[in-house]
């Protein structure tokens, strides 16, 4: 009787913490898009200290520090995020991810680190996965752009 209730109780307490991960990960992203970056980043690193929101939180964090022109800082958080890609899970392909990251500096306006993380994309491409994207029109995009200032 008393391990079945243990059980229970671990369970309970289980869920009443994912709940709030995701309550705290549904913030952080709020927080984000208000351009609240400090809020953001103090909530998406709370977030590392949970395996299952580790690359969703170095992802958000890469992207305030983007938006906070410390691009240096964002690469590595990007880094981080994309070897501990446990939470994205299969749907989320490592061609997915660069690709996303490559339209977050190409948005920034920050066309060198988009065209790195396109490149990447487009050879981790798979045109049999539906989620992936094809990168080739930014590639080419970004590559009229820096060649129309010279």
């Amino acid at each position: 009787m008393k391990f079945k209730l243990l059980v229970v109780f671990l369970i309970l307490l289980i869920d009443v913490t994912s709940l709030a991960n995701e309550e705290l990960l549904k913030n952080a992203k709020e927080n984000l898009k208000n351009k609240n970056y400090e809020a953001a980043h103090t909530q998406f690193t709370q977030l590392l200290n949970y395996d299952t929101y580790r690359s969703k939180a170095f992802f958000g964090i890469g992207h305030v520090l983007v938006m906070q022109d410390n691009i240096q800082e964002a690469k590595e958080q990007f880094a981080f995020g994309l070897n501990a890609n446990t939470t994205y899970g299969p749907n989320h392909s490592a061609s997915y991810l660069n690709f996303q990251i490559g339209e977050l500096f190409f948005k920034h306006k920050n066309l060198d680190e988009a065209l790195v993380y396109f490149k990447r994309s487009k050879l981790l491409y798979n045109p049999n996965n539906k989620q992936d994207k094809d990168p080739e029109d930014y590639v080419k995009q970004i590559t009229l752009l820096k060649y129309s200032k010279i």
